[in-house]
């Protein structure tokens, strides 16, 4: 998954006191994020997609 992210990227979520940075920022963001579930279900609800930058908006369901 950490193909998909740019060595530019920008990966933030609510609570984050900074965001991560790069592909190596995305590596630690999603490692650091998934860590929190024992089982996590993910549904979309909406992407923006432009030239330089996307945006992803997603519900997690998930036991701890």
């Amino acid at each position: 998954m950490v193909e998909l992210f740019s060595d530019e990227a920008e990966l933030a979520r609510a609570g984050m006191p900074v965001p991560f940075f790069g592909k190596v920022g995305a590596w630690h963001f999603w490692r650091e994020y998934l860590a929190l579930f024992r089982q996590i279900h993910t549904r979309f609800s909406r992407i923006m997609e432009e030239p330089e930058h996307a945006i992803l908006e997603f519900t997690v369901e998930g036991s701890l």
